[in-house]
């Protein structure tokens, strides 16, 4: 643990970090309040052992500043000092120590009080994991709440993002509303999930994304795909991670903010779609970032902001790719272009489906021998 030690008295201070660092600890010294509140500014610790009495602020001052801060983590506060009896210790709890002792110390009560700390610290560190995830598993929800709401709200409400018009876009697609407004929706799926009204903005020559996320919908029935891909800049990507997940992330979980955020865009054009009878079958977030231009009807690009949040936006519309290929070729990842049976009739896979490890194995064993239409992802 990362120990502050508060005490004036030099040999009293140089025996309790012998013996703080002597368990394994690391100690910071402070010879004053003040001191030790700078210290706390540097880095908070885990253990703040304080003097009741020392310079510039006194040890219940300097409870009291800690218990009124706003930390990132929970500071065990250890109170030492010579006074005895009920009122000094009464007057330790009441600042907000967590526990106390009376000098002169013992290295085995200190050893055990410290331990105390540690199981104490541990318990409130992964309690306040848990209220991350419970947090952002709320926001979720929340989002889930409004994607089923997202096609009723862009037919009936103004928008600053414009209709989509693409001419050579298929008409049964062009016509529908869930794709005019396909930009407002993802516009307002990114507003109330980062809880940040998002509009519109200018492409900025200054917009150096590093982090790059692509999600392909394939509509089998207009054969067709809608291409996204979201763009973030590193600093954005860790603000946002910090708002969903608390502070001091794991990396890994900032990589995945703008996988979280490309899933939750597509969550709601899905919903949108299939409220105008159009089913979309979905991948998962990628790095691949652009296309050879086969087969594109469409492509634009967008950039949201949101306060000092910028999201930048590809879409891209193409046909279908389908080839012919036979049990051995499938791979995972290809949706089937039609519904596939068995000898007898029996439905084993719909067409729309994305194959999985298990469907392709599935599919090996029935029909060894025969070849399939699928679609290609790009």
């Amino acid at each position: 643990m990362d120990v502050i030690v508060v005490e004036d008295s030099v040999s009293e201070a140089l025996m309790l970090e012998h013996q703080i660092t002597g368990l394994g600890h690391q100690v910071r010294a402070a010879r004053t309040g003040g001191r030790a509140v700078e210290l706390m500014k540097e880095r908070l610790p885990n253990v703040l052992v304080t003097d009741g009495v020392v310079p510039e602020l006194s040890g219940e001052a300097l409870t009291r500043l800690v218990r009124s801060q706003e930390a990132t983590r929970y500071v065990y506060v250890l109170f030492v000092t010579s006074k005895t009896g009920p009122e000094a210790m009464k007057a330790a709890f009441a600042a907000g120590a967590d526990d106390f002792m009376v000098k002169p110390l013992s290295r085995d009560e200190l050893t055990a009080r410290l331990r105390v700390a540690d199981r104490i610290i541990q318990l409130e560190t992964r309690l306040r994991g848990k209220v991350r995830e419970l947090e952002s598993a709320l926001r979720r929800l929340e989002a889930a709440a409004a994607m089923a709401s997202s096609a009723a709200m862009a037919r009936t409400q103004p928008t600053t993002a414009p209709a989509v018009v693409d001419a050579l876009v298929p008409r049964d697609l062009a016509e529908k509303t869930a794709y005019q407004r396909i930009d407002s929706t993802i516009q307002r799926m990114l507003s109330d999930f980062l809880q940040t009204s998002f509009e519109t903005i200018p492409a900025a020559a200054d917009f150096r994304p590093t982090l790059v996320r692509a999600i392909t919908l394939t509509s089998v029935s207009l054969a067709v795909e809608i291409r996204f891909v979201l763009a973030l800049e590193p600093a954005v990507a860790q603000e946002i991670a910090v708002g969903l997940f608390g502070p001091d992330p794991d990396p890994a979980l900032v990589e995945d903010t703008l996988g979280e955020l490309a899933n939750l865009a597509m969550g709601g054009v899905k919903t949108s779609f299939a409220e105008e009878g159009v089913t979309l079958t979905s991948g998962l977030p990628t790095s691949v970032v652009g296309t050879d231009g086969t087969g594109v009807l469409s492509k634009r690009e967008q950039m949201f902001g949101g306060g000092a949040l910028r999201i930048g936006m590809t879409v891209e519309v193409a046909r279908c790719p389908t080839k012919r290929v036979r049990s051995f070729e499938l791979s995972e990842g290809m949706i089937f272009a039609t519904p596939l049976t068995n000898d007898a009739g029996v439905l084993l896979v719909p067409g729309g489906v994305r194959l999985v490890s298990a469907t392709i194995d599935k599919i090996a064993r029935a029909l060894p021998n025969q070849s399939f239409e699928v679609i290609v992802p790009r």
